[in-house]
Parts: structure tokens; sequence; C-alpha cells
């Protein structure tokens, strides 16, 4: 009986699911239409549309494997059934064309697109092109505002009603009228009319994709952070054995220095960090003499000097009597000077001022030189080493293999390495050593291979992992290992289901070769898995 003091007015239908908080829904702000084939993936967008005015709309042309935007396409655009319709299409940026035109009745159009590009020639029809159609807005009506005074008016006529009565059957005791009016008030209402009303459809896309863990990207945001993906194929699948590893020097590209004698730094022609090449003068180091060497070394340059001048005199002389004097004269007055010439500037090369000798330390490989504390003017001990340099375009790996795995080693087809960095560059390896010797603490065996690292980014004492490949499986879905990442501490993968809604996909991973990773549930083939942008995806997936 109480609930009969508070009458509700409520008008409902079906069509949502009132036992589940509302999901919000974002507001439209465009149209799109999509049209999609083997070679191309096309999305219209256009906002509303005034029949008989100029129209403007955004084509995004996308590879329908890749994502990727087409860059250059021959571009032609008409309207289904009306040929004297005139659409004119520009390229804004690769994948982005804006189409103009004018449409003359309010109705739904359909486009016709034909295209040539890298895929190839294909003709792609986009429908529904609405013209003079207002875009969807929200429905849901909210309660109206007079709701609290009507409720303030009923309250203050029930207490004037209230003393009313009390005066009433103090005077004139009727015990008809009191208990008439007393009925009356209990039925008068002393709340509000609540007016609520209920439409189908608001939330019902929102709820589906929230439920199915889909989502909206729009297609400039794909293009912006290049989304790529690929096609869900099966194929051979390449087991692999994963070893632990260490990069070493290889013995032809470290190379240790030494001062040939002692003496003095005269010059450093180098700096720590500098690449050198094969044969490079990296130093000169001064020999320290006494006087008796001094003595000699002066005498030496005096008969050094003593030839030149004279072989200069004699061939000059017989260079102004050439006319007349005998050209075996002649040749070997110049072969003379010619001599004297080259020993006097090898001397005066390998001397210092002091006529002391200067001797040349350079490098015997190519590399890059390593950090040293040497400067100029610093004595130095005869087989002290000055400079270190190392050549990273080929090192050593050597890789542990564990005991339970030897079997497996005489299986393997080949063997790589991947860069601990997750770059994704992988290396060939050259088997040098097959476990000649063993760690003498976990009983491993060591495998030393040989590495070409022409752009030096496998550093010395790098900890990295070897694969031994084994003999391919057949039938397995494989994806690569970029494409998979951690969602709620789940395993799962972004698949994309047309034009600007992504899936996130739970799935159930197999084996792992470094490069690739057999999905053993949770993707068929055919789909289009998102290889590559996949952490923006996921940010875009968590803030949705």
């Amino acid at each position: 009986m109480l609930l009969l003091w508070v009458p509700v007015l409520a008008f409902g239908h079906g069509g949502e699911n009132h036992g589940q908080a509302a999901e919000p829904t974002a507001a439209v702000s465009y149209f799109s239409a999509e049209a999609s084939s083997g070679k191309y993936e096309l999305l219209l967008k256009h906002g509303p549309l005034a029949p008989g005015r100029p129209a403007t709309l955004t084509l995004y042309i996308s590879d329908y494997e890749t994502n990727a935007p087409v860059d250059s396409a021959a571009l032609q655009v008409s309207v289904a059934g009306y040929p004297n319709l005139v659409i004119k299409a520009s390229k804004i940026e690769p994948g982005i064309f804006q189409l103009r035109g004018i449409f003359p009745d309010t109705k739904d159009y359909s486009l016709m697109v034909s295209l040539n590009s890298k895929a190839g020639p294909d003709l792609l029809q986009v429908s529904s092109v609405k013209v003079g159609t207002a875009l969807p807005g929200a429905v849901l009506e909210q309660p109206e505002n007079g709701a609290m005074t009507g409720s303030w008016l009923f309250g203050v006529g029930g207490v004037v009603a209230g003393v009313l009565l009390t005066l009433l059957v103090r005077r004139r005791p009727k015990p008809g009228l009191a208990v008439s009016v007393l009925v009356l008030a209990a039925f008068l209402p002393v709340t509000s009319f609540q007016k609520v009303q209920a439409h189908e459809g608001h939330a019902a896309q929102a709820t589906a994709m929230a439920a199915s863990g889909s989502f909206r990207m729009e297609k400039e945001t794909q293009f912006l952070y290049s989304v790529l993906t690929q096609r869900v194929t099966s194929g051979d699948f390449e087991e692999t054995v994963a070893l632990f590893g260490t990069v070493l020097g290889a013995p032809e590209g470290m190379a240790a220095i030494q001062s040939p004698q002692s003496g003095k730094l005269r010059a450093l022609q180098v700096r720590p960090g500098e690449r050198v090449a094969k044969g490079q003068v990296l130093a000169l180091v001064e020999q320290q003499i006494n006087a008796e060497e001094q003595i000699s070394l002066e005498a030496e340059r005096n008969l050094v000097e003593a030839e030149y001048a004279a072989a200069k005199v004699h061939y000059e002389r017989l260079q102004r009597i050439a006319d007349i004097a005998a050209q075996k004269d002649l040749s070997e007055a110049k072969a003379r000077f010619q001599a004297a010439e080259k020993n006097r500037i090898l001397y005066q090369h390998n001397r210092g001022s002091a006529g002391a000798k200067l001797v040349q330390v350079t490098s015997p490989i190519a590399g890059v030189v390593a950090p040293f504390s040497y400067t100029a003017g610093t004595f130095v001990s005869a087989g002290e080493t000055l400079f270190q340099v190392t050549s990273l375009e080929k090192v050593y790996v050597e890789a542990q293999l564990p005991a339970m795995d030897e079997l497996k080693l005489q299986q393997v087809t080949d063997y790589y390495l991947t860069h601990p960095s997750g770059s994704g560059a992988s290396y060939g390896l050259r088997l040098l050593s097959a476990a000649q010797t063993v760690h003498t603490e976990n009983q491993s065996r060591r495998l030393v291979f040989e590495v070409l690292n022409p752009k030096g980014e496998l550093k010395i004492g790098e900890n990295l992992r070897v694969h031994a490949v084994l003999p391919a499986a057949s039938g397995r879905i494989s994806v690569p290992r970029e494409a998979v990442i951690q969602v709620g501490g789940k395993e799962a993968v972004f698949v994309k289901d047309n034009a600007e809604t992504v899936r996130l996909r739970h799935i159930l991973k197999g084996q792992d070769n470094g490069r690739e990773t057999v999905i053993l549930i949770g993707l068929e083939e055919g789909e289009r898995l998102i290889v590559s942008s996949v952490y923006q995806v996921k940010t875009i997936y968590l803030n949705r």
C-alpha cells in the first residue's frame, strides 16, 4: 500500500540490457563506407552533405594484404548511374585522396573507383554515400528540471492540509468528515512524477565491441603509426634449440701495438675511438741517443749532405753542356743525383732536429683504436704496449650446448643468432669447433662460431642467443615474434577485421625459434595480423 503513495510514470521498450552498466558511446562525427578486394582496401569518409551543393569527401586507399598506404595510383572516380556527375580526385598525402563533386538529390549514392597501382588495376564500388542525411545524435532523454518543483508544491500542500484537518477535528468533531479527509490525504502524492524513457540500439554496438575485444582505430592513426599487417598462413616452421653465447674477438681482428724501441713519443696522430686503416701511422717515437751516437749521426748526416751537393753540381754542369756531353755521362749523373736526393729525404724524415732517429708506429690491421692515456712527450720503453686496435668485421661466438641437447646436435641443419637489442637483425654462423671442450661448472659443451659483423653491431663480451635449426615441421601457423604481446598477463595478438576495426585475440603459443612463434590456438588462416607498431596499437586498446 505504501508504494501506491509514490506514483511513477514509466515507458519502456526492448533492445537494451538494463542489468549491466551502459557502455559510453562516442559521438559520431562522420559517415563512412568501405570496400575491399584482394588487392586494395578503400575507406570513404564524409560529413553531412547537402544536395545541390559542393561536397568534399576523403578517400583512404591501402594495400589489402599489408595495410600500407598506396603512395601513387592512377585514380578515376565516377557515380554509379550518373555518368554526367563529375568527381575530381586529388592526392593529399600517401594513401589519402580528396574527392570533390556535387550530388543533386537527397539519397544514397554509390561511387565506382577505378585505380591502378603497384598491386595492379582494380575496380571497386563504394556504396552508401549519404546525401541530405543528418548525422545520428544522442536520443536519451534526461529527467525534466520541473520534477523538484512539483515535489516541493506537493509537500507544502500536504502540510497545509494537515493543519486545516487538525482545526476541523478540534472545533467540530465529525468522525465521518475526518475519516474522509484522512483517506483523501493518504492518496495525494507528495513526490514528483518521474518520466522515464528507454530507447533501443544506443549502446548495442559499443557493448558488442567491448564483449568481443574489438575497438575502433581510425585510418589516419594507422597511417601515422605505420600499422602494417600480413595474412595468416600455415606452412613449414623451423624448430630451433636456443644456446647461450658470448661474443669474443677474432685473433685476426685484434692487435696490440708496442713501441719498437725506447724513446720519446714525438707525435700522436690518432685519437681514441678513431677508425684507422691498415698501415696507417699512429705515432712517431724519437730514439734516445748518447754523445758517441750523436757524433756518429752528425758524420752520417754530413756524408748524406755532401753526396747530395756533389751529385747536384755534377748533374747541373752536364745539363749546361748537354749538346756536347756524352749521353751516357748525362744519364749516370741524373741517376746519381736522384739517388742522393732520395737518401737525403729519407734521412731527414727518420731523424729529428738533433739527428735522432724517428720510428713510425703503424697499425697492422684496420679497425678502431681503443682508449689510451699517452700524450706527446711521454717516454716509453721498448716493448711497451701503446695502442690496441680492434676490428669487429669478424668476431667469434662461443656457445654452450647443454648435455641434454647433445643428441639434437646431430640433426642441426643450420645456425644463426639474433641481435640482443631486439632489432630483428640476424647473422649467419660458421661452426669452427664442435664441442671439443666442456665447462667445468655446468658440463655444457663449447661450440665456437665465426660471425661476419660488417656493421659492428655485435660487441666483444656481449651475451646473446644462438639458434640451432632442426628439420622443419609442416602445417604450422607461425607469426613474427614482434606481433605477440601481453595484455593483462596473457599472450595476445591484434587482428584487423575491416578498415577501422581492430580485434584483440588471446592466443596459446607454441615453439619459438627466435624469429617466429607458433600459434596453437587463437588464429585462423586468412586473417590479417598486425605485425608492426603493435605497442602503439596496444596503447590505443588500453585507453579506448
